[in-house]
């Protein structure tokens, strides 16, 4: 399972090429036809994300037809910071990497806050203060999601092997 960035939507075409990628989940916005052409390029593998209100109890709902998945925000955002707190996520990288540096930098600022639905009713979201920089956090939410639709057909376990297997 991998987590980047890339420099253009060739980029991540070649990646999903080479990599046999088994699913992506992309930002839909602000631009869409990029991420709509991917879905279309790569159907059952390619998803765009939409960020849904906390009405619902999901996490995500995935539509095979569309190439969309609902994702609660807020919800995931929860789950993941679980995560981290329970050190469910393990990083390879030396702790002087600058991306991973910038990574991290861009998590210390998010904060869960209260705020009001469409309706006037009060609820909460996860996010910065105006003008700070949260693209790493949310392409971590959209690399967890990937993995949740993984994991949903595919058995994730380790690989075990005795000394005599590697020989």
């Amino acid at each position: 399972l991998e987590v980047g960035t890339f420099e253009s939507w060739d980029e991540i075409r070649d990646f999903i090429n080479k990599k046999q990628v088994s699913v992506v989940v992309v930002d839909n916005g602000p631009e869409t036809s990029n991420s709509k052409d991917l879905c279309r390029d790569f159907p059952n593998v390619a998803f765009r994300g939409y960020y849904v209100g906390n009405k619902s109890d999901y996490l995500h709902d995935f539509d095979e037809l569309t190439g969309k998945v609902n994702i609660n925000r807020n919800i995931v955002f929860d789950d993941i910071v679980v995560g981290f707190n329970e050190g469910k996520f393990k990083f390879a990288f030396d702790k002087n990497n600058k991306k991973f540096n910038d990574f991290i930098g861009q998590w210390t600022p998010m904060s869960k806050m209260a705020a009001f639905d469409n309706q006037g009713n009060p609820t909460f979201k996860w996010g910065v203060a105006e003008g700070v920089w949260d693209h790493y956090s949310h392409s971590f939410l959209y690399w967890y999601i990937a993995t949740m639709r993984y994991r949903e057909f595919n058995e994730v376990r380790p690989i075990i092997k005795t000394s005599d297997e590697y020989k």
